[in-house]
């Protein structure tokens, strides 16, 4: 089958079978109201729009800021740099035609730049579905996104089975590396969890160990505006971080453009230390190693915010003892 350019891929997701790339407002309560699905349409020429490996700029890669893939320091960084404001859009589970590209039309329109975590299961094949995943997986690139790696099978890479972490990881780095022409040295472990002989491949990998810290539970909450208020409470709690949502769900599509408003609404102001700025990965990791926290693990990090949000927080005022009664 033809290899189609992102907006080929649009056009001709939206004439497949009948199906459209309408997003599912997936919501408690009432329906949202949702516009009406375009007429199908032909894919453009693929002369004009097509989008292989073979035209994608190579990319090298990085060295990493944490080359022996330490959980506590790769925890660490992922707080950023102290006191920046900085925010960076973190995305799992992709890629998928639908979602994903509205992820990407989204991103643009706030001219921010994302990660993208992909499971290499959903580029293998030869169907229709994992040819439009690596088409996507290209587009992702070529918009100047990050890409890196979330397992083959999004299963926890924390076995004592060298053998079995390594086809996980290195698999799916394949198979990512394959579609985009582009190597994959940014790996995100399913579920967080990654043990010793995951941390040896990966520091030999010299692979970055990437968390996150922003987490709204976007695969058990459906309702975005309840997404998107959990999302700010946490970034105003830390006042940065890494932001986790999953591009194959729509609410979670939903409240990424819910919160990119809020924070274009609070922008960051360098003679105030307030509000936030959304940078990429690289840069995000880069200024979190320079301006690092004076704490070894997060969870130090996080007792230090409770006390001093705590000192913040204004205080009620005593009330007054209750006068004795006149005698």
């Amino acid at each position: 089958m033809a290899r189609f350019g992102l907006l080929a891929l649009v056009a001709w997701a939206s004439s497949c079978g009948g199906r459209t790339l309408e997003i599912a407002r997936e919501k408690s309560g009432p329906a949202a109201v949702v516009a009406p699905a375009p007429a199908p349409r032909a894919p453009p020429p693929v002369d004009a729009t097509v989008l292989g490996p073979e035209s994608l700029p190579a990319l090298t890669a990085p060295t990493p800021w944490n080359p022996e893939a330490d959980v506590d320091r790769a925890g660490i960084l992922a707080e950023g740099a102290e006191g920046s404001g900085e925010i960076v859009l973190t995305f799992d589970d992709g890629p998928a035609a639908e979602t994903t590209l509205e992820v990407l039309r989204i991103l643009d329109a706030h001219k921010v730049k994302g990660a993208f975590f992909l499971t290499g299961r959903r580029l293998a094949g030869d169907g229709v579905v994992s040819e439009m995943n690596r088409g996507v997986a290209r587009a992702i690139v070529a918009a100047g996104h990050t890409i890196g790696n979330h397992a083959l099978d999004h299963l926890a890479v924390n076995r004592k089975d060298a053998a079995w972490n390594a086809f996980q990881i290195e698999e799916s780095a394949r198979l990512i590396s394959e579609a985009t022409a582009q190597p994959v040295h940014y790996f995100r472990p399913p579920y967080g969890k990654v043990g010793p002989a995951a941390q040896q491949l990966l520091a030999a990998r010299r692979d970055e160990l990437v968390m996150w810290t922003i987490d709204a539970q976007d695969t058990k909450e459906t309702d975005p505006e309840r997404l998107t208020r959990r999302l700010i409470a946490q970034i105003v709690f830390a006042g940065q971080g890494v932001v986790l949502l999953h591009d194959l769900r729509g609410s979670s599509v939903r409240a990424l453009s819910l919160l990119l408003d809020w924070l274009e609404r609070h922008p960051r102001d360098p003679a105030t230390g307030t509000g936030y700025g959304v940078v990429d990965l690289p840069t995000y990791l880069a200024h979190a190693a320079a301006r690092p926290w004076p704490y070894a693990t997060r969870l130090q990090l996080y007792h230090a915010r409770e006390k001093q949000h705590a000192l913040e927080r204004p205080r009620r005022p005593r009330r007054a003892p209750a006068l004795a009664a006149a005698s």
